[in-house]
C-alpha cells in the first residue's frame, strides 16, 4: 500500500480507474448498486430511461412477449433503476426476469447460453438488444438474434460490424 494515501484515498482512486475503464466487475457494479439505493431511496436520483422505451416494452408484454434485462449493473440496481424512472415512475411489472454479470460477462458467448438455459428459450428465439459490439458479438455466436442500438452520447461504433442497427425500440 502507498505509504502516503489512506486506504480510503485508494479505494476511492481505484474505484474511479475501474469506472473510467468500463469495468464490468460483479463488486464495482454492487458498489455502485449501493450507491444508487441511497439515491433512489432519498429521491435524488431518477432514472433516465429513453421515452420509446418503455411503450414499446409494453406493447411486446401486449402481445405477450416475456421481457427480460440482462444488464452488467446488478439485479437489485437494476430492479432500482427500473422502478424509478423519471416518466414512468415504476416499470418493473415489464420484465420478467434480470440478469448480471453473475450469469458471466456480457462478452462472453457462454453467458447467453445460460440466460437461453436459465430462460428455458432456444437462443434463436431471444432477441438481444446493446449498444456495445463486443457483447452482441458474443450473443450473436451463442446464436441470439441481435440489434444494435445507436443513441445519442453511445461510444461510435467501427464501420462494418454487421449488425442491423435501431435508433428507436419502435424499430422492433
Amino acid at each position: 500500500m502507498d505509504q502516503g494515501k489512506d486506504a480510503g484515498v485508494l479505494v476511492i482512486e481505484e474505484v474511479r480507474r475501474l469506472m473510467a475503464s468500463d469495468v464490468k466487475a460483479t463488486g464495482l457494479k454492487t458498489l455502485q448498486g449501493l450507491i444508487w439505493k441511497g439515491g433512489f431511496d432519498s429521491g435524488e436520483l431518477k432514472a433516465h430511461i429513453y421515452p420509446d422505451v418503455i411503450p414499446a416494452i409494453q406493447s411486446w408484454r401486449d402481445a405477450g412477449a416475456d421481457v427480460r434485462i440482462y444488464s452488467s449493473g446488478s439485479v437489485a440496481a437494476q430492479k432500482m433503476f427500473f422502478g424509478n424512472s423519471e416518466e414512468s415512475g415504476d416499470c418493473l411489472h415489464l420484465f420478467s426476469g434480470h440478469y448480471d454479470t453473475t450469469i458471466g460477462g456480457k462478452k462472453e458467448s457462454n453467458s447467453y447460453t445460460k440466460l437461453a438455459n436459465d430462460w428455458c428459450q432456444q437462443p434463436g428465439d431471444i432477441l438481444f438488444v446493446s449498444d456495445v459490439i463486443e457483447e452482441l458479438s458474443a450473443a450473436s455466436e451463442a446464436g441470439l438474434q441481435t440489434r444494435l442500438s445507436i443513441r445519442p452520447g453511445n461510444q461510435p461504433v467501427p464501420e462494418g460490424h454487421g449488425f442491423q442497427q435501431i435508433h428507436s425500440f419502435a424499430e422492433i
